[in-house]
């Protein structure tokens, strides 16, 4: 699946969740599912969570903590900080 695909389907499911204002349950499990795609959150798809987490009314819980690991997951990537991922944490 390409990165565009992935994109078109996490708009979807943010479409949906803005809608009830919250990610719970099986949103958060589409959500999941989008953003492991390729086993590994890359750039778009951390913009992506970055964005959502501030839109959404109701965070969660499991959402908080989905949310945290997934961007532990996309920073430490190659188990490490480097400047550009520092650089990008300080602007998210």
């Amino acid at each position: 699946m390409s990165m565009s695909e992935v994109m078109l389907k996490l708009r979807q499911v943010e479409k949906d969740i803005l809608a009830t204002g919250k990610v719970d349950g099986p949103e958060l499990e589409r959500l999941r599912k989008e953003l492991y795609a390729h086993d590994k959150i890359e750039r778009p798809e951390a913009d992506f969570l970055v964005e959502l987490h501030k839109r959404v009314q109701h965070l969660s819980p499991a959402f908080e903590q989905f949310f945290y690991q997934a961007i532990k997951d996309y920073v430490l990537v190659h188990g490490r900080i480097d400047a550009q991922e520092a650089a990008w944490l300080r602007r998210a």
